[in-house]
């Protein structure tokens, strides 16, 4: 089973595909309390980045109990232009290569 976890209505349109859509206002503890108990049984977990990084540290305690976690997709909320999730991707890649990579046109990093 897929889920989708999302605060605008825009990923509900998943349901069209079978995609089990939870529309939520809550973050945090409240978000978590409303599906923690569900989690092991998704194959992938399609989840708006603010919702994310509400619940991050609970989902990732969690994920590693687990042999076989699901999926995580973590997608930019409707209508942001710009993502944390670049940001994270460049810090991870900046410490597997063991430097700081230059980014952009001219090679300035983002920093």
């Amino acid at each position: 089973m897929i889920v989708a976890i999302t605060r605008s209505r825009y990923l509900e349109s998943l349901k069209a595909l079978g995609i089990n859509a939870i529309v939520t206002n809550g973050t945090g503890e409240q978000l978590w309390e409303k599906i923690h108990d569900n989690i092991a049984e998704y194959k992938a977990l399609i989840i708006e980045e603010d919702l994310y990084k509400s619940i991050e540290t609970k989902l990732k305690r969690y994920f590693q109990g687990l042999r076989y976690p699901p999926l995580l997709i973590i997608v930019p909320n409707a209508g942001e232009r710009r993502s944390a999730r670049l940001k994270d991707m460049y810090e991870y890649l900046s410490t597997a290569v063991g430097v700081k990579l230059k980014v952009g046109t001219y090679g300035s990093s983002s920093e």
